[in-house]
This record gives structure tokens, sequence and C-alpha cells, in this order.
């Protein structure tokens, strides 16, 4: 049988996270758990000797950049070519102070360009 302690324990563990779990209940937009994440990060650890010496700290962290930005581009559904490729060409005027929408969860195609036809093969 268990002892008292022992079987309050979920119990006590849900009324002092309480406040935690209405905020998490209320608005809901992280996921509850870390699986999504582990299913993106895994072909980046899979392949984590290939690039285990990127030359510099600089390079590592560019990488590190670019890995994070092609991930939000396919949990976001969009071709990461089309994106980069529309981000590139609009950087360059676009207002400093609005760059946060270029991200991947927040850019919009234009629809007026389609970049399919100028994809490379592969």
């Amino acid at each position: 049988m268990l002892q008292r302690n022992q079987s309050d324990r979920p119990s006590n563990t849900a009324l002092t996270s309480g406040k935690v779990l209405t905020q998490y209940i209320k608005h809901g937009h992280p996921p509850i758990d870390n699986n999504s994440l582990e299913r993106a990060i895994r072909p980046i650890a899979i392949s984590r000797k290939n690039v285990l010496f990127p030359g510099s700290l600089d390079h590592g962290e560019g990488a590190a950049l670019m890995y994070s930005l092609m991930e939000c581009c396919r949990i976001n559904q969009i071709d990461p070519y089309e994106w980069l490729l529309d981000v590139m060409k609009t950087i360059e005027t676009f207002p400093k102070d609005r760059l946060d929408e270029l991200l991947p969860n927040k850019w919009k195609p234009d629809p007026v360009s389609s970049v399919s036809s100028s994809k490379p093969p592969g």
C-alpha cells in the first residue's frame, strides 16, 4: 500500500501548478510536449558529424541560423527555396522595423511572382 505522501504527489503537483496549467489551457499556443521539436532536430543530430567542425564560430552560428529558418519553413509548410528567394529579393528595400514579417511563420508569398518555374531541378 502506498504511503500517504506518495499517493498525494500527482494531485499536489497539479494543485501547485494550477496557475501555470490554467494559463496554458487559456492560450494553448505552444504544444504541451516537445515531440515535434524532437522530430525536427533529429536530422540535425544525425548529421552532426558532418558539420562538427564548421570552420569557425561564426560559420557554426550561421549554419544554426539557416537550419532553424529551414525548419521553420517546413513547420509552416513553406517551400524554403521560394521563401529564401523572395526574402533575398525583398530584404534590401524592406523597412527595418518590420523585418520580423519576413520570418517564415509570418511571411506571405507574393501571388504575382511565382518562382516554381525558376526553381532548380532536384
